[in-house]
């Protein structure tokens, strides 16, 4: 890159600005570091213990973590997350109501339907699979077998003479 000496100038006096002007430093450095916290692999910076947060003012409250929860050690939302199995409801965790022929999704945070059933509101309600039809790869819906068209609810079969055209 290629900067003129105007440029160059105005950088080299924002550098000198962040380095000379107390207070402007993003690391919390120097003075003794606050109940609650560690040194960090910099020698003169500090943060704070998992399970607590800074308050801005170089000290760590404690998180209050409720029960089926654990400390995330962030600073940007409530400082926890809800265990597998458990969702959050307000200021707490409360454990997921699993309906019939469901499973906990991968995160641990909701539910899915087993194959072969759809999900309904808080249901999980049972396909109905006509006859000369399969489940599709996801078991979530389903496709009428080869030599067989889908009509409404229905698989009809193609006539031998015939060919099938799309239906989307």
């Amino acid at each position: 890159m290629f900067y003129n000496m105007k440029q160059l100038r105005l950088r080299y006096l924002l550098l000198l600005l962040l380095i000379l002007t107390p207070g402007l430093s993003i690391a919390r450095t120097g003075g003794t570091v606050p109940d609650n916290a560690s040194t960090t692999e910099h020698s003169n910076s500090w943060e704070c213990d998992q399970g607590y947060r800074d308050d801005g003012e170089n000290h760590c409250l404690s998180i209050q973590i409720p029960a089926h929860a654990y400390a995330t050690n962030t600073t940007y939302d409530r400082g926890w997350k809800c265990g597998r199995g458990y969702m959050i409801a307000d200021d707490h965790c409360t454990a997921i109501q699993l309906p019939n022929n469901s499973y906990l999704n991968n995160n641990g945070d909701g539910w899915k339907c087993e194959r072969g059933f759809i999900k309904k509101t808080n249901d999980c309600d049972q396909l109905d699979i006509p006859q000369h039809a399969y489940l599709n790869t996801y078991g979530d819906h389903w496709k009428c077998n080869r030599g067989y068209r889908q009509v409404d609810r229905q698989c009809i079969a193609i006539p031998t003479n015939a060919q099938a055209l799309p239906s989307d």
